[in-house]
């Protein structure tokens, strides 16, 4: 065999083993690329577990605020599936649309806001929610959406008007107690004398009948104060000129 045939098949061989090489090279790369993708999607599911394991509500929108992410408290507050909102427009969650323009322009000149709003639920029901939300940007610093956080405020304000409702009763009963203490000593003076003049006028009919009214008038203040000393809660009723005063009625009852 001449040294050139023998070049030819050195070449060959040279080539075979580069090429089994390079395969060797391309299914390294191959499993690489499949370790970082497997990674990559495990902590794309751990992040959305954490997303949907949230207590509060987590929603993101695109620069044409379209809803994008949409976890699961989310789905309990608004009633809506996942899949029935992905792709549609936030306003779609405001009780009033504008409200909802308004704080997208404040999030986009300050780069985050927090707020509260009324959403509206899929039943047409409303809710108090306090929002924060802020800018989301991708790796290159570039504007890609917001994230809102927020949360049901419904029970909060609940508690909130309950307490001011039982700070209103205190009052009222503070007032109610020292009003019967005041009016009592000087209602037992007018009663007694009362009596006694009524006592001496048996003669005198007209000045007779006027006492008997003041008499009447004396028991219905005595049964008002009775009433005073029974309230228990805290109810209003309407009065002249569209103000609200105690109805002693119903809160005595």
């Amino acid at each position: 065999m001449s040294d050139e045939s023998k070049t030819k098949k050195q070449l060959i061989a040279e080539l075979q083993a580069l090429r089994q090489k390079i395969n060797e090279l391309e299914a390294l790369v191959e499993i690489r690329h499949a370790k970082v993708e497997e990674r990559l999607e495990t902590a794309r599911e751990y992040a959305q577990a954490i997303i949907d394991s949230s207590n509060d509500m987590i929603i993101s929108v695109d620069n044409a605020r379209r809803i994008v992410e949409f976890n699961r408290a989310a789905e309990k507050n608004f009633g809506y599936k996942k899949e029935e909102v992905l792709g549609k427009h936030v306003s779609m969650l405001y009780k009033d649309p504008e409200d909802g323009n308004m704080k997208s322009k404040k999030i986009r000149d300050s780069g985050k806001m927090v707020s509260e709003i009324t959403n509206i639920r899929k039943d047409g029901t409303t809710f108090p929610a306090f929002l924060s939300a802020t800018i989301l940007k991708n790796a290159e610093g570039e504007e890609i959406g917001v994230m809102g956080i927020s949360r049901d405020t419904t029970d909060r304000k609940r508690a909130e008007e309950e307490r001011l409702k039982r700070e209103r009763l205190e009052g009222v009963l503070e007032l109610a107690g020292a009003a019967c203490h005041e009016l009592n000593q000087p209602m037992q003076s007018i009663s007694l004398n009362t009596e006694l003049q009524i006592s001496k006028a048996a003669d005198d009919e007209q000045f007779l009948k006027k006492l008997q009214t003041i008499e009447r008038q004396i028991a219905r203040m005595s049964e008002i104060t009775g009433k005073l000393r029974k309230i228990t809660k805290y109810e209003t009723r309407e009065y002249i000129g569209g103000i609200k005063i105690i109805d002693i009625d119903k809160s005595s009852q």
